[in-house]
């Protein structure tokens, strides 16, 4: 083993690989620089910029097995004289995939699971109520639409964004798109988040899209804090409800952001 690892440190400082290796720690820094500004700036093409973070991984994946493995196996005549192999890779990035596609929804899903839930005594309170509200520092008796949110991402480790956690709606505004930009776009998603202003205030709601029509400009959405249909108060309701909300830039209550949900 000793003697594998010498080896391989010996190869490693040759100039074939050295050469590789300073590429791919150029290509990181950049990476990390062009990242962070995208999603503190540039927020729609977090897509653009995961994906570009994803051919980094795998160039650096690739540099190591090459150094390790492939030095020693022949890698693509093995591939040439294994049929297995090549189907083998092909699925295994199939798989992938897939399980990205699939986490994706795993927010949405647990936010549609908590439909139904009302509140005890209709001052914003009860069991889960006040769990939503305990996990962002809240108390019962607050608006807890923001808190409700919060909650459901806090509760799947791999989301990446929105980094936001709290009592505001308008929080989830940050790093947003603007929703005529998104409609016009059609950049909406389900399980991005919605987000509303009341007037021109620091107050709003916000919940989940499960759906968009953008012919009627009309959302299928999950909510906390509303009501269940157009009566009553739309972000102080009492419990929790799968809404039909329709885009309309001249409400006092209106929707103005679409934030992207990222893993």
């Amino acid at each position: 083993m000793k003697e594998i690892i010498k080896e391989i440190i010996k190869e490693f400082k040759s100039p074939y690989y050295l050469e590789k290796f300073y590429a791919l720690l150029i290509t990181f820094i950049l990476n990390v620089i062009l990242t962070s500004f995208i999603v503190t700036y540039y927020v729609e093409f977090s897509g653009f910029i995961i994906a570009l973070d994803y051919v980094w991984l795998a160039m650096f994946a690739w540099f190591w097995l090459d150094l390790v493995w492939f030095r020693s196996i022949k890698f693509f005549d093995e591939m040439k004289h294994n049929p297995y192999l090549l189907p083998a890779i092909i699925l295994g990035i199939f798989l992938l995939l897939s399980a990205v596609v699939a986490k994706s929804q795993v927010h949405l899903d647990t936010a549609i699971s908590y439909v139904g839930i009302v509140e005890k005594t209709g001052n914003n309170d009860g069991e889960e109520i006040e769990m939503f509200l305990a996990s962002v520092g809240g108390k019962p008796g607050m608006s807890y639409c923001a808190a409700f949110v919060s909650y459901v991402l806090n509760q799947v480790q791999t989301v990446k964004f929105p980094k936001y956690r709290g009592l505001m709606a308008r929080g989830f505004a940050r790093g947003a798109i603007p929703i005529n930009k998104a409609m016009l776009l059609e950049k909406v998603s389900p399980g991005d988040i919605l987000v509303w202003q009341r007037g021109n205030s620091i107050f709003g709601h916000v919940g989940f899209i499960i759906e968009v029509n953008y012919d009627t400009f009309t959302f299928e959405t999950v909510e906390a804090n509303t009501s269940s249909g157009d009566k009553g108060s739309q972000y102080d309701g009492d419990g929790i409800y799968i809404r039909e909300r329709k885009y309309n830039v001249t409400n006092y209550f209106r929707m103005t952001h679409i934030n992207k949900v990222l893993y």
